[in-house]
């Protein structure tokens, strides 16, 4: 039997980030995830500045994130079913479209009384998502090379941060020199765009029936669930991804807090702290396939999920704010490779008439594990209970031993879609 790694090992060392640019198709979905998801963020500095200016209300911000939150779990496996029964190019630009429209009342928003407009705009933008998502993610596989899979996932891994980052730092510039309106059109605009650039995209259509009656919406949806419950190895795989989902959230809620008590580091600092996130996550992409060619992806992935603990650790325990920037850029490095590893062998486990409802499986459990993350930090970071450098260290040691667990859980798994590509031949 071949060696347990990603399919066609020995091509993943020639199939790098680049080549993956270089598919028409994967660089139109990029760039347009790319502007898109820069577009979130500067709809949600926009959404914080006009929540400040006119509330300055914590249990307003609050009720963003339910906003944002309660779709995702309420609807979350039914967009799985739309993805699954209609044609996924049409979900993609139709989500898009929809997206540009619906958060357009964000521009009424003037005055205190206005600011209720925010929460339906929000859950209509992660109502969609349920089906945006799903459906970029089950397209993947079918619109590049076996080979190149995991470059796609890499890439898509690395959009995301990069948005957070750049998107973040230009929002902020944007919303002081123009305002929370020119943000939200920006936000607008980036759909839109977003929307074109998946139109010219040649995508396999997937197999679906439009005509069924609405009530076999409930037996596919049926259906999805117990495809999930029983595969006894794409359980494992959930189980790694939702575990990997919660070790960082408690940087994301805590970590400007805990630096500023623990080293006195500012604003300015904790943004030099993400942007070391972001240059880790350059390096994990640009080092993915050099790993995935020479050890079995349940080594890379557990790995670096180990790797991921020891740097929350490290963080935590750093004396100096220069041992802080390494343990970023360690997480960022580890935590890409960790998470496209994980989305790629999902892809390959899963037969493309269901995996629309697979990935809407994983995009809800990486919500309800991060949610619970940052709700777990804020109560346990409580100087009476854990306090801020207790939780993090727990992180750290919770992922630790997800990345050990994970190399002997997924073995399996890695097996399986081995032999699955060596009968494909």
């Amino acid at each position: 039997m071949a060696r347990e790694s990603f399919p066609d090992a020995a091509m993943l060392s020639g199939s790098s980030l680049l080549a993956a640019m270089g598919d028409r198709d994967f660089r139109l979905l990029f760039w347009g995830q790319l502007i898109s998801q820069i577009g979130d963020q500067f709809l949600f500095i926009a959404a914080l500045s006009i929540i400040n200016r006119l509330t300055a209300s914590p249990l307003a911000l609050s009720g963003l994130a339910l906003a944002i939150s309660i779709p995702q779990l309420t609807f979350g496996l039914i967009g799985g079913v739309v993805v699954d029964r209609f044609d996924r190019k049409r979900v993609l630009i139709a989500s898009d479209v929809l997206r540009a429209l619906v958060i357009l009342p964000a521009l009424l928003v003037h005055q205190r009384s206005d600011v209720w407009l925010l929460y339906p705009a929000a859950a209509g933008l992660a109502t969609i998502g349920t089906a945006f998502y799903p459906a970029r993610n089950a397209i993947i596989p079918n619109i590049v090379p076996q080979k190149m899979l995991l470059s796609a996932n890499t890439l898509i891994q690395v959009s995301y941060i990069i948005a957070l980052i750049c998107g973040a730092t230009l929002a902020g510039f944007a919303v002081r020199l123009w305002g929370p309106d020119a943000a939200i059109l920006f936000d607008s605009a980036s759909f839109t765009v977003s929307a074109l650039l998946i139109a010219f995209m040649h995508i396999p259509p997937n197999v679906c029936d439009s005509h069924e009656s609405a009530r076999t919406v409930w037996g596919q949806l049926a259906q999805g669930l117990r495809y999930v419950a029983g595969s006894h190895l794409l359980l494992r795989v959930l189980a790694i991804t939702a575990i990997a989902a919660l070790g960082i959230g408690a940087i994301q809620i805590l970590g400007l807090n805990f630096l500023n008590l623990r080293l006195k580091v500012t604003e300015q600092g904790f943004g030099l702290t993400m942007a070391m996130v972001g240059i880790g996550v350059a390096l994990g992409g640009a080092l993915v396939q050099r790993l995935a060619s020479r050890m079995p992806a349940n080594q890379v992935v557990g790995l670096c999920l180990a790797g991921v603990g020891i740097a929350i650790v490290v963080f935590a325990l750093a004396p100096h704010f220069w041992l802080v920037l390494v343990a970023a850029a360690g997480i960022g490095l580890c935590l890409v490779v960790a998470r496209a590893g994980l989305a790629t062998l999902t892809q390959q486990l899963v037969p493309d008439e269901v995996r629309g409802r697979v990935e809407s499986a994983v995009n809800m459990i990486v919500s309800v594990s991060a949610a619970a993350s940052q709700g777990l930090s804020g109560l346990l970071g409580d100087p009476h209970f854990l306090g801020v450098q207790g939780v993090f260290i727990g992180a750290g040691v919770v992922t630790l031993m997800a990345g050990v667990g994970a190399i002997y859980t997924l073995r399996d798994a890695v097996r399986a879609v081995a032999l699955k590509a060596a009968s494909s031949r």
